[in-house]
């Protein structure tokens, strides 16, 4: 009776449109009352103290904080420029410039809608003017942006890795071959769309005087997400001592290389990224909170045994458990969907013995669905507010047609991940 009430109370709390960290906080701390009584608020203290009280946990507001360096420091159009220069001739070129810039710059921001935000609003308008369909060039990068939570610097992955005590090294190398994999299939549909548009203007190619110019101005950025992985799959430091040098390298990139950044625009850098990283806590605070109440009245321990009781198979829970996540997505952000969901979910891949690497993997890639599923579809909602204020006859139907091909891409490859999991644990097995 009290675990339907809870719910009951979490989902009444939210249609009201209280935020999701205060949502969750006032239902978990419902239950501890009901639990242990005046006891709740010590419980509670301790909870959230215990959680933040974690070094993992501090390589989040590095990497937004580098992500939002990154962003003002116009990093996102010197990646596709480069990319521009080599691929803009060729038939379709210009949208897989669009894809690999993305791809690049999901290795040094793990935020998926600041990256479709960075790269929407230098390539929308050059994929309209090249003969690419408004549902094409509103589809790329919103699609594309959702690379940030499965590539190396993905804000998912560390909170993956809190919640579920897994290598956060491995977490985050583990998203490499399916994110590979969905650029290519994303820079193949693209050639085979722009193909069938009826307006595909010429355009000139760019000498290899153009090219070297390009490489040599984007050549700082690119050392930025090279850095990264290297750095994370050798195991020469931990993730948060990597954030903390990659985002000063990248303050040195802007500020001193490309000067694209004053000193001037420091302060409200740091304003944003502490609020943003704040918010993040925040929400961390709370779901743990939630989760351990939950754990205190043994529901997740309710869900393991009637999965396995009932004799499920894992490939059947797998199934289940994407539908699941896939329509929780249309409500919710990723961030708020993996904290509320794993602390039941890890206890039955224990019993099911199944990798918990292979299903961060997965389970980023739902994020990614729910990034280009209505209502929400924070990526879509931003690019599609970029091309109204470049002047560009869209509608909402036009950017959730466009995204709709990526979207069974995204799903194609989390069916490819679930069948050969070993897309995901290869790289992981040979680290250290």
């Amino acid at each position: 009776m009290i675990i339907a009430i809870s719910v009951i109370l979490l989902m009444a709390l939210l249609f009201v449109g209280m935020p999701i960290a205060v949502a969750m906080g006032l239902t978990g701390m419902a239950l501890l009352y009901h639990m242990v009584g005046d006891g709740a608020l010590l419980v509670a203290a301790k909870v959230m103290f215990d959680t933040l009280n974690d070094t993992i946990l501090l390589a989040i507001p590095l990497f937004i904080l580098m992500g939002a360096i990154m962003m003002k420091g116009g990093v996102g159009e010197r990646l596709f420029e480069l990319f521009d220069a080599f691929l803009g001739h060729v038939p379709g070129g210009v949208g897989i410039a669009t894809v690999l810039t993305c791809a690049v710059l999901a290795a040094m921001c793990g935020s998926s809608v600041g990256i479709a935000a960075a790269v929407g609003g230098v390539a929308i308008n050059n994929l309209a003017k090249r003969g690419y369909s408004l549902e094409l060039s509103l589809g790329l990068p919103s699609s594309a942006g959702g690379l940030g939570i499965l590539m190396p610097a993905s804000v998912g992955m560390i909170l993956y890795s809190s919640i579920t005590d897994t290598s956060v090294a491995k977490l985050l190398m583990a998203g490499l071959i399916p994110a590979i994999i969905i650029v290519v299939l994303f820079s193949v549909y693209t050639v085979w769309a722009f193909s069938r548009s009826e307006n595909r203007p010429l355009v000139p190619k760019k000498t290899w005087v153009e090219r070297w110019q390009a490489f040599k101005v984007a050549i700082w950025a690119l050392t930025i997400p090279i850095f990264l992985l290297a750095g994370i799959y050798t195991g020469i430091a931990t993730v948060t001592e990597i954030a903390g040098v990659a985002c000063l390298w990248s303050v040195i990139v802007c500020v001193f290389i490309y000067h694209s950044i004053t000193w001037k625009d420091i302060l409200p850098i740091l304003r944003y990224g502490l609020s943003t990283a704040t918010m993040v806590m925040f929400l961390v605070a709370t779901a743990m909170f939630l989760g351990n109440a939950l754990t205190q009245m043994g529901i997740p321990d309710l869900v393991k045994d009637f999965f396995v009781g009932q004799d499920i198979p894992v490939w059947a829970f797998l199934g289940i458990t994407m539908l699941f996540l896939i329509i929780l997505g249309t409500a919710l952000e990723g961030a708020s969907m993996l904290l509320m969901t794993m602390p039941v979910l890890t206890p039955i891949l224990h019993a099911y013995n199944y990798d918990l690497i292979a299903y961060a993997v997965l389970f980023c890639i739902n994020v990614e669905l729910s990034l280009l599923s209505p209502p929400v579809g924070l990526t879509v909602q931003t690019v599609e507010g970029i091309a109204k204020h470049h002047g560009l006859p869209v509608t909402s139907a036009t950017a959730w047609r466009g995204c709709l091909p990526f979207f069974f891409l995204y799903l194609a490859v989390m069916v490819l991940v679930a069948v050969f999991p070993s897309l995901a644990l290869w790289i992981p097995s040979q680290m250290r």
